[in-house]
């Protein structure tokens, strides 16, 4: 009814509660990657699956049993880890596409022209994007499946002692020792055809319990129940792997990060030397040709000038010969310093 998003795994007495996180793997929808909760009620009898939105997880599971009946052993605890790990496989895809990204975006970066630097950037944000919704919807999934591989554990424990008193005849010695065991009590492992006939004593009963008809069948049978553990560990496995992957990917795309705005803040260098250059390129034209048209102006003033009462060119000649020997002496100096 909360619709509480928070991913765990809770033992009860007689069922287990898993809360596992899946999202919309729909690329076109507008909620593409958002988180929606799967709830798993796990009985002896079966499980009891709860769900806000529309989900393929339990088809995908239903088609898996069709495929592989030959082989597995379908219970409870194997029903809740399909499910978990349909959900896990899921992510797969997606882990897989933020990788391609990643690779091709590491590889342009440094190559990539200043046309596109702005797309680049774009590809960079929304790569990182998809990596910290991924690693949003990967967090907790761990913890939830080593609570469960723990619950297992001690089941499987259980069962083993279980069988052993069965297989030597001496159940009532296996629940004399039965107050050595301190895994969870669930309807698993305190099932009524196994308790003490002494009502609320525990188990430690004072004389002999029949043997139920099928009790080595029903051992055998959770047995096989609890090799989900194996199943279990292969999902944290990939959890772990992917969780790992995508922290690998996003310093990579930090690393592409630091790399393009390295290469922006080269590139602004090398233009603003080249806008100084060119600075100094004009300042020292100017400076040559400024005297020079500060003396034809002041020559070509409507004024009386050195030599307007003489009819030759002479005076033109000095002038412009003064203005020629002026440019050369600037260029020399400006090719002296490397400002030309």
């Amino acid at each position: 009814m909360t619709q509480d998003a928070r991913e765990k795994c809770e033992i009860h007495a007689n069922y287990y509660f898993v809360c596992f996180r899946s999202f919309d793997s729909d690329p076109n929808s507008e909620s593409y990657l958002e988180p929606k909760c799967i709830y798993n009620v796990v009985l002896r009898e079966g499980m009891l699956t709860f769900h806000m939105d529309p989900s393929v997880h339990q088809y995908h599971v239903l088609r898996r049993i069709r495929r592989q009946i030959d082989h597995i052993v379908v219970t409870p605890d194997w029903l809740n880890y399909a499910v978990i790990d349909d959900i896990t496989d899921l992510l797969a895809p997606i882990l897989h596409g933020v990788e391609f990204d990643v690779d091709s975006i590491d590889e342009l970066v440094l190559v990539i022209s200043s046309s596109e630097q702005s797309d680049m950037l774009l590809r960079i944000s929304t790569a990182r994007k998809r990596i910290m919704m991924a690693m949003r919807l990967l967090q907790g999934k761990a913890d939830v499946v080593r609570a469960l591989i723990k619950r297992f554990e001690s089941a499987t424990a259980l069962t083993a002692t279980q069988m052993n008193a069965i297989t030597a005849g001496s159940l009532p010695g296996y629940l004399a020792d039965r107050h050595h065991f301190t895994g969870p009590a669930t309807a698993w492992s305190e099932s009524p055809r196994f308790r003490a006939t002494n009502g609320d004593a525990g188990w430690a009963p004072a004389q002999q319990t029949e043997l139920p008809d099928n009790a080595i069948e029903m051992a055998m049978d959770q047995r096989k129940g609890h090799e989900t553990t194996l199943y279990l560990g292969d999902v944290l496995d990939h959890i772990v792997t992917m969780m790992q992957n995508a922290a690998h990917y996003d310093n990579m795309l930090g690393r592409a990060q630091t790399n393009y705005l390295a290469q922006i803040s080269v590139e602004l260098t090398v233009s603003s030397n080249n806008t100084n250059d060119v600075v100094a390129k004009l300042s020292a034209l100017a400076a040559v040709l400024l005297p020079l048209n500060f003396v034809t102006g002041m020559w070509g003033a409507n004024v009386k000038v050195p030599g307007q009462d003489y009819d030759d060119l002479y005076y033109f000649f000095y002038i412009l010969a003064a203005c020629m020997l002026y440019v050369v002496v600037a260029v020399i100096w400006a090719r002296r310093f490397k400002i030309f």
